[in-house]
């Protein structure tokens, strides 16, 4: 900001009278403070502009706000603005307090900062300013908005109602970096239940009697209860029986996965032996069938885990009930024991062991699975071997095939920078997309974003900051 006031060149102050071509020395703020951050809000929110009377005005029904505005102009600018009382009335409301200033450099350092001074309602937008500025400043601009377009429902939390579309879209992505969830309702921006206390907390309004109402909605409300994690003991009977954990220690994820525990064998076997004595008819066969051949339908463009894992499972059970005479001497296999293996695996291995200990060379060839890329315009293989396919397989499994990603730090280097860091294991991302991710992160976050990664065995870092991509490598 302080280019953009070094470009109207005035020092020191006008006492408020109209100036109709005349220019007097200003004193301007050498950066955006939370005060200045504050004006643009309350001019943003219920502010006025006539550029050919450099004419800066404000309109509210409440003294408390024109006050406060009042305030701001001789704060910031060393300009005296008097509210006064105009009794007429509006939409067939009552009287409005008005505050004006005059000054054509304000209007200049306004316009500066992007701000459009002859922009309608429908025009208006959040300034670029606020946008790159710390959360401290970004909420004294929130606060004075609302105290202008929200209201504080003591049934229904917290509404802004604006006729800007942009306005709205950009403060639901504000309010996000805050923790805050919105929902919009035609020209109206709600915000209800846990959402409205993060409200509260960080924000609030500055208008006392819009804090109360907020404050009564609050603690109205149930949900912000705390609930008794007890309850009373009706009857205890004793007794000794198994328990089961399927959950996995620490994650407390799912021991099951889709190719190990998926039933398609088991029904497919359970069928036959139904159809074999006659338990069902051959329509209810012909059913099944055609479900069963759906679910393991081989696909040339993308992978089916039910159909591999079949095949992988009848590859274990033909291996282990026809063992080689050498699998027979080194690992002491004995023919027969094709059943019995299927279920020691589905009971000690997950997917990405399953496939790591059992497929083969030979079922990879059979079933011509291969890697692939896009090169250009068109997909081409890029490996066949069938060890790194294998781990290929294995890996978008991991994770379900998504990079491992963690914010390390929402305020990087003081600035509301966002900072990510790829937990690497071994899968190196593709830059070309992160970049272009990082992109539409920017969008959401509105401020410049990082992402540390490795990359050919160097530690690299990605960054966006709203105009252009850079990498940069990092110390070891």
């Amino acid at each position: 900001m302080a280019s953009a006031i070094q470009s109207t060149g005035y020092q020191f102050g006008n006492k408020g009278k109209p100036l109709y071509g005349q220019r007097l020395p200003l004193v301007t703020p050498t950066h955006v403070t939370a005060s200045f951050a504050e004006f643009l809000g309350y001019l943003i929110g219920d502010g006025n502009i006539h550029v050919s009377k450099n004419a800066i005005g404000y309109t509210t029904g409440d003294r408390e706000l024109a006050d406060r505005y009042a305030q701001l102009v001789l704060e910031l600018f060393a300009i005296e603005a008097v509210p006064t009382w105009d009794d007429r009335t509006l939409n067939g409301k009552g009287g409005r307090w008005r505050v004006v200033f005059y000054s054509a450099n304000v209007l200049d350092l306004l316009q500066s900062l992007g701000i459009d001074l002859r922009a309608k309602a429908r025009q208006k937008r959040i300034p670029s300013v606020i946008l790159r500025s710390p959360k401290a400043v970004v909420s004294a601009f929130l606060r004075a908005y609302f105290d202008c377009d929200g209201c504080a429902s003591t049934k229904e939390g917290v509404i802004l109602s604006t006729f800007s579309e942009d306005i709205a879209q950009t403060l639901q992505v504000l309010l996000l970096n805050y923790g805050i969830l919105t929902r919009r309702y035609g020209p109206n921006v709600r915000i209800k239940s846990m959402s409205a206390r993060v409200f509260a907390d960080e924000i609030n309004f500055g208008l006392a009697r819009k804090r109360e109402n907020l404050d009564q909605y609050l603690s109205r409300h149930q949900w912000f209860l705390k609930e008794d994690p007890t309850d009373e003991v009706v009857s205890i009977e004793h007794g000794v029986a198994d328990v089961y954990d399927i959950t996995v220690e620490n994650s407390h994820r799912y021991v099951a996965n889709g190719m190990v525990h998926h039933n398609s064998l088991w029904h497919s076997r359970i069928m036959r032996q139904l159809g074999e004595r006659g338990v069902i008819t051959d329509s209810e066969i012909i059913e099944f069938a055609q479900l069963h051949s759906g679910v393991l339908s081989p696909s040339r463009t993308s992978l089916n885990p039910y159909y591999i894992g079949f095949k992988m499972f009848e590859d274990i059970e033909r291996r282990w009930d026809n063992p080689t005479t050498e699998e027979q001497q080194r690992f002491g296999r004995k023919p027969g024991m094709g059943h019995q293996k299927l279920f020691e695996v589905r009971e000690l291995d997950n997917d990405v062991s399953f496939l790591r200990n059992y497929l083969t060379e030979d079922l990879v060839k059979d079933l011509d699975l291969y890697l692939f890329k896009k090169d250009g315009d068109e997909w081409v293989i890029s490996e066949k071997s069938w060890e790194k396919v294998r781990d290929g397989i294995v890996a978008s499994l991991t994770n379900f095939g998504y990079p491992y990603l963690v914010v390390d730090n929402g305020d990087y280097r003081g600035n509301r920078e966002l900072y990510i860091k790829h937990m690497f294991e071994g899968q190196e991302l593709d830059l070309n997309y992160a970049e272009k991710t990082l992109q539409h992160v920017y969008t959401l976050w509105g401020r410049p974003v990082h992402l540390e990664t490795v990359y050919e065995g160097k530690r690299i870092l990605l960054t966006y900051d709203g105009e252009r991509n850079t990498k940069s490598t990092l110390e070891k």
